[in-house]
């Protein structure tokens, strides 16, 4: 090769070389975190019960920290409706993460449908998320028989969603057919 050669081979080795250079200290420049970090994210615990969510919160890495109950209308008692911080995000290790339970669904207020047909009567009482059942009829207190006199729990208490309510139904007189 000629010395012509050689020299048009070193410069471009040195042209090169600095270039990567730049380019490596830009990078550690403008990025200075580590480029191999030990954080990692937060795995996913909802609609898990307490003790599980706080053992994947735990192998991950991470400190489960309980951070109270609330209502929900769906999950059961015990599992967990919220965690923060949300799921994916990536921490450093050591990081807490808080979670949220469900305390159960919340009371359901008996309607008041005294006065109402048996039939919209059930219709409003499932409509607030109990179930409507007839369990008895008097012959006093209403001229139209089929017309709520009282309800079973009283109207304005509460009851767990999916409760039965009783019904109250005017029956027809002796004198209607």
């Amino acid at each position: 090769m000629s010395p012509r050669a050689r020299r048009a081979l070193r410069d471009l080795a040195i042209i090169l070389g600095a270039g990567a250079s730049a380019w490596g200290l830009a990078v550690l420049w403008t990025a200075p975190a580590p480029l191999f970090s030990s954080d990692h994210a937060v795995p996913r615990v909802l609609e898990l019960g307490l003790a599980e969510a706080q053992r994947r919160i735990t192998a991950a890495g991470f400190r489960p920290r309980f951070a109270g109950t609330e209502q929900h209308p769906v999950l059961a008692a015990g599992r967990v409706v919220a965690q923060d911080p949300p799921a994916g995000v990536v921490l450093p290790p050591g990081s807490a993460v808080a979670i949220v339970t469900s305390s159960g669904a919340a009371p359901v207020v008996v309607p008041d449908v005294v006065g109402f047909g048996a039939r919209a009567a059930a219709r409003v009482i499932e409509a607030a998320g109990l179930r409507a059942a007839t369990v008895d009829s008097v012959r006093e207190g209403a001229d139209a028989p089929g017309v709520v006199v009282a309800t079973r729990p009283a109207a304005g208490g509460t009851e767990d969603p999916g409760s039965t309510v009783g019904l109250v139904v005017s029956a027809a007189t002796a004198g209607t057919p």
